[in-house]
């Protein structure tokens, strides 16, 4: 009997180890997740000369956009590559909740980070159509949300919910908000990433010069 009783206990003291060590390995895996995200929305943020206050905004456009396209990478359509980083998105939101419950996010917070999720997929959906590969807008996802930012499509901050839109009551409620907001983001998205006639000409021009 003693040696059955040790035999469980040092079983269970294995799985004890185990389990804290797999928390641990998966804490520090989703703080280096964060932090590249965080350090990467900086980055866009200096090279375009934006605010500090875009950051956050940015850092929620940019994920999503770069989680759509793995998304579709791994072969997933573009309607199901949608609702998963937009699901995504929620549980990033629920997760938020619990690292902040001293001083949570207010609900119009969440909205615009709701929002800016949205606005990053719209994006690479639209340039998924509209792929110009020698275009420098294009030249990578951090171009195009830059772009996206210094065209007001983001929400910078929470004061950008507009007063008439009505304070959601859940993080479900905020979801169902953002998806409202579909066409004038798309309406958004294409003029912010339009490119100019006079520059698509002269990138067209200096596509089809042959070479001397």
């Amino acid at each position: 009997m003693d040696k059955t009783n040790y035999g469980w206990k040092s079983i269970m003291k294995k799985v004890t180890i185990g389990s804290v060590a797999l928390m641990l390995m998966g804490a520090v895996a989703l703080v280096a997740f964060y932090s590249y995200f965080e350090y990467q929305s900086y980055h866009i943020a200096k090279q375009h000369h934006l605010a500090p206050q875009d950051v956050n905004s940015i850092k929620h456009a940019y994920t999503a956009a770069l989680v759509y396209r793995a998304l579709r990478g791994a072969g997933l359509s573009s309607h199901r590559a949608t609702q998963t980083t937009l699901s995504f998105g929620m549980v990033n939101e629920y997760f938020e909740r619990v690292v902040k419950y001293h001083q949570p996010d207010s609900m119009k917070e969440i909205m615009k980070d709701m929002y800016n999720n949205h606005a990053g997929v719209v994006a690479m959906r639209w340039h998924e159509q509209h792929h110009i590969p020698t275009h420098p807008y294009y030249a990578s996802v951090e171009a195009i949300i830059g772009r996206m930012v210094k065209h007001h499509v983001v929400l910078a901050t929470e004061s950008d919910v507009h007063e008439r839109h009505h304070e959601a009551s859940s993080i479900p409620a905020a979801h169902r908000w953002a998806q409202q907001q579909q066409l004038p983001i798309m309406k958004h998205v294409h003029r912010a990433l339009m490119i100019p006639k006079r520059s698509l000409a002269h990138e067209e021009k200096i596509v089809s010069k042959p070479a001397s």
